[in-house]
């Protein structure tokens, strides 16, 4: 996962931020997965290929750095600061999710760090190979036991293509984390008790993992 943060060192009054938001990204990645993300400043970034852009805005109320314009559809996040232990903010410029949190000296970085998170799991594609792992054993198994006749009726159906489309996904060469998101919450119903073997610690963690 490559990773840009920004503004340029030029448009930004204090750099510090970019550096506390980078450490905040790396633990959010760690928590998604198993591969080191890739973070890049706007200034070293050139205009290759990224998966989401992180543009810190430590200016005064609405007064942003200008948005980069090198990556059209890449996901991007505004970061937003209000005091030392005030409010971070997430918005996506484009659909205007807003995510605030107020941070205290208590919980620390604990909840800006599962915002991003979760802000990464909605917008940014791919999964980590052992989310990977996880989808492939959980959506074999659903089908396993909708085969079995173990389950029935409308339910066994939005299983079946819940699992048949996570099967689907994991072929393609970067998987859509918003779909397998979907699918995801369609097996909330599955009865945990028919999953057998680690497979049933696999289905917690992968709706923590890709909650909407």
């Amino acid at each position: 996962m490559r990773i840009v943060i920004g503004p340029r060192r030029e448009e930004i009054k204090a750099a510090f931020f970019r550096d506390y938001v980078a450490g905040l990204v790396k633990e959010a990645v760690a928590r998604i997965s198993d591969v080191e993300p890739v973070l890049v400043f706007a200034e070293d970034a050139g205009a290759d290929a990224v998966d989401a852009v992180l543009w810190v805005d430590v200016f005064a109320p609405s007064s942003v750095a200008p948005l980069p314009t090198e990556w059209p559809d890449t996901p991007t996040a505004i970061v937003e600061f209000e005091g030392q232990y005030g409010v971070l903010r997430l918005q996506h410029p484009l659909e205007m999710d807003e995510i605030q949190i107020v941070q205290d000296e208590r919980d620390g970085d604990v909840r800006a760090i599962a915002e991003i998170r979760k802000w990464l799991t909605r917008h940014v594609d791919g999964v980590s190979q052992q989310e990977r792992q996880m989808l492939e054993v959980v959506a074999g198994l659903v089908i396993a036991t909708v085969d079995r006749g173990d389950v029935i009726g409308e339910l066994a159906a939005q299983f079946r293509s819940a699992a048949e489309t996570i099967e689907t996904q994991l072929r393609t060469p970067k998987p859509s984390r918003r779909v397998l998101s979907w699918a995801i919450g369609q097996l909330k119903q599955f009865p945990i008790g028919f999953l057998s073997g680690a497979a049933a610690t696999y289905l917690p963690i992968l709706m923590n993992h890709f909650a909407r």
